[in-house]
């Protein structure tokens, strides 16, 4: 059975990246506080196990990401990079969890 890891979901850019930016996790293990830690950014992927937590604590989403690719914006840098999204949560609801500050906490299970 896979680890559970324990962190937090954001939105990811970084210069060079041409406007794009990546959903991520970070596992909390390899990082002290809220600080971020490269070796446990993972960028969500089709089948991943997420449970997306309200700031109470109580849960706002849990399954599995599935394989919608959305993101029209990318396509006009040129670029096909998909954003994996659950089929049963619109985009852009889904986007804004991965931008609330502070960062909501999550966990996370691959296959």
């Amino acid at each position: 059975m896979p680890e559970t890891l324990h962190g937090w979901i954001s939105d990811y850019n970084e210069q060079g990246m041409e406007g794009d930016y990546l959903l991520v996790f970070q596992d909390e293990a390899p990082v002290a506080g809220d600080q971020w830690d490269r070796a446990g950014t993972m960028e969500l992927r089709p089948g991943d196990a997420l449970t997306i937590l309200d700031p109470g604590g109580g849960v706002r989403w849990s399954g599995t990401v599935g394989a919608r690719r959305t993101g029209v914006l990318l396509a006009l840098f040129g670029r096909q990079r998909p954003h994996w999204s659950p089929r049963d949560v619109p985009f852009e609801p889904w986007v804004g969890w991965f931008r609330e500050r502070p960062p909501l906490r999550a966990t996370l299970r691959r296959p």
